[in-house]
């Protein structure tokens, strides 16, 4: 026998409703608060990497209060700056750099893939990541904490410590001297020495030098795998956005997961031989 009265009649439209508000609900406040409503001061995120976020699987970085212009950095290289830096004490910047050999090793040599060699580093770039930590331009808590509570002339000795400990570690060898233009049969060598004028990207060695070396910039030769691929990763995904003119954005954004694994491979010299490097597709 059918019910006739009670909830669960067969013509009582009120389960249905019931069921299809709810739904009607769920849908209007994913569409609201995935799609009608950006992250504030980013713009329009795509939609995967709405849910992402909002779920907790990617990380986020803070946002700029509204109407505020963004600035990659604090550092701006006036003459007078750059003296500062090149006056630096390593002898006072040993004391300072104390703190830092637990995680960056003894003699700025770390021993963990993910955390960046700091021997022989470029004293300016050295100090401008720093000063960009201490700021909140570039952020990671630990080193956010740590140069804060440093005095602004122990980010100058610090650069030049670190910087004594150098040279740069050797090169990968041979590859380093062939190859350099875009008739290479090696696509990173490519990369590194052409760029891709197809896709946008500028060679690596028009900042970084033609050996991972240039004054002023950030080494790559010999830096440890980990940390190149991290950051990366990092700019492609605008969770590190300390690069001034957003460079280095452009360029990650371009490159592939295996063009970004190979190039770190490349600059740190872990695998010399071209087919032993990841395959690039």
């Amino acid at each position: 026998m059918t019910r006739s009265r009670g909830p669960f009649a067969q013509r009582n439209p009120w389960g249905f409703i019931a069921y299809g508000g709810v739904a009607g609900l769920v849908l209007a406040s994913f569409v609201i608060g995935f799609v009608l409503m950006p992250a504030p001061g980013r713009g329009a995120l795509p939609l995967w990497d709405s849910i992402c976020r909002a779920i907790g699987l990617q990380d986020s970085v803070p946002q700029p209060v509204a109407g505020a212009k963004a600035v990659a950095s604090n550092v701006t290289w006036t003459p007078a700056e750059l003296t500062r830096v090149e006056r630096g004490d390593a002898s006072r910047g040993e004391f300072v750099a104390a703190s830092c050999t637990a995680c960056h090793g003894a003699k700025g040599r770390a021993t963990q893939a993910w955390i960046p060699n700091l021997a022989g580093m470029d004293p300016a770039a050295f100090y401008k990541q720093l000063a960009d930590y201490r700021s909140g331009k570039r952020v990671w808590p630990v080193m956010n904490a740590i140069a804060r509570a440093l005095a602004e002339e122990d980010l100058v000795h610090a650069a030049a410590y670190f910087a004594s400990l150098g040279p740069a570690p050797a090169g990968p060898g041979p590859r380093w001297a062939s190859g350099r233009g875009l008739q290479s049969a090696d696509p990173i060598a490519r990369l590194v020495h052409a760029g891709d004028p197809g896709r946008g990207i500028a060679p690596c060695a028009s900042c970084h030098g033609p050996n991972g070396v240039k004054p002023g910039a950030p080494n790559l030769l010999g830096q440890n795998e980990g940390y190149l691929v991290r950051q990366l990763a990092s700019f492609a995904q605008s969770l590190r956005t300390n690069d001034i003119s957003a460079q280095m954005r452009n360029v990650a954004r371009a490159l592939t997961p295996a063009e970004q694994s190979a190039l770190a491979a490349f600059y740190a010299g872990a695998q010399a031989q071209p087919g032993n490097r990841p395959a690039m597709r």
